[in-house]
């Protein structure tokens, strides 16, 4: 990864705190005497957990890529086509 580029996500590790506060920005928290991580996002009251299991911190860029795309994805309107074929 060069220098600058930004990364998708903060680590927070065992013992620590949230350095900076993003309201919809995706964080890593390092589980107590392990190696992997609870990924989710922070927004204003609450965090809404990624995936519903730990993951190790390799696994949260991919996890990410794949969320957004599928919200992007979703975000698409469907054109509506009269002869849409049912199946």
């Amino acid at each position: 990864m060069g220098g600058n580029q930004e990364q998708r996500f903060q680590t927070v590790r065992q013992g620590q705190a949230l350095p900076n506060y993003k309201p919809g920005g995706w964080v890593l928290f390092q589980r107590a005497g392990f190696t992997d991580y609870w990924l989710g996002r922070t927004f204003d009251g609450y965090f809404m957990l990624g995936p519903d299991h730990p993951i190790h911190g390799n696994e949260a860029d991919r996890f990410i890529i794949y969320y957004e795309a599928e919200q992007y994805r979703r975000s698409i309107p469907v054109e509506y086509d009269p002869q849409m074929p049912l199946f």
